[in-house]
């Protein structure tokens, strides 16, 4: 299957190097970039032996996804001709408000059509849309008092609260009782 810069679908890897609780990011380095891209050409896209690689823990999924950003870049750069950053360039693949914003709102719209979503986003997988839109769920959460640890927790915190949650964006406030 060929992968696009749009709406591509994702396959969870095996989930090594799993981040612990607390556990910072770490963002992505040149040295990293350039094992993963002389890796792909030398092993394929074997994901875990790649991220084995790395000096920083990797999951299988993050490795798979920063590839896949890398090439939308290389096609960026060298359809503009100049080398410079393009506006999807994510300036070290952070998410912006305004992606946040839009996952929100295509969540109300499309419901947890992640596909649908990513389509939306350039560079964006199903995957990345959806842990970004549980994470932030997660997040609101917390302001309002519930601790979850992960997409079921979170989901099953959401449902409790009868739905009030989807779609709104995680720094406002709870409604009022």
């Amino acid at each position: 299957r060929s992968h696009h810069c749009r709406g591509r679908s994702s396959v969870s890897g095996s989930g090594a190097h799993k981040r612990k609780r607390g556990q910072s990011k770490v963002a992505w380095s040149r040295d990293e970039d350039e094992i993963i891209s002389e890796s792909v050409e030398r092993l394929g896209q074997k994901w875990s032996r790649i991220a084995s690689l790395l000096p920083v823990p990797r999951t299988d999924d993050s490795v798979r996804n920063r590839w896949h950003r890398l090439q939308c870049k290389a096609l960026a750069a060298s359809g503009s001709g100049s080398g410079e950053s393009t506006p999807d360039d994510k300036g070290g693949d952070m998410w912006t408000e305004e992606e946040d914003r839009y996952i929100d709102h295509a969540v109300r719209v499309e419901r947890l059509k992640w596909r649908a979503i990513a389509a939306n986003l350039s560079g964006r997988t199903e995957s990345g849309c959806r842990n970004r839109w549980v994470r932030n769920q997660r997040r609101w959460l917390a302001i309002v008092g519930v601790q979850c640890a992960g997409a079921q927790e979170v989901s099953d915190a959401l449902a409790t609260l009868d739905g009030v949650r989807i779609g709104r964006p995680p720094a406002a406030a709870p409604p009022a009782a």
